[in-house]
């Protein structure tokens, strides 16, 4: 959750993000109203994700996705996934390639 005077309590984001859109949010909430304000400007860092703020405070967001990767028990190899829209890809070497329609599949 986000504490800021202009953004509501209780708003969610509706577009697809991840944990790498956290440090291009928190940046923008602190560096707001300075010369430095504005996603990945502050520190002139060129940082993964994108800044949250825009549509928390009610902006449009034309990005839709988000990647992830996961290597840890019960997997031989790295798994990859990719989120655009609905749709769900998921890859692993050893196994079949997944697809799923988040809102039409179970």
């Amino acid at each position: 959750m986000i504490a800021d005077p202009e953004i509501s309590t209780g708003t969610s984001v509706a577009n697809a993000c991840s944990h790498l859109d956290l440090l291009p949010t928190v940046l923008d909430l602190a560096t707001a109203g300075t010369s430095t304000s504005g996603p990945n400007d502050g520190f002139g860092l060129n940082l993964p994700g994108r800044s949250l703020v825009p549509s928390a405070v009610g902006d449009t967001d034309d990005v839709d996705e988000t990647t992830g990767d996961y290597m840890g028990e019960m997997t031989s190899h790295p798994m990859f996934m990719i989120r655009r829209g609905v749709y769900k890809y998921i890859h692993c070497p050893t196994d079949p390639p997944l697809l799923f329609d988040v809102e039409a599949d179970p």
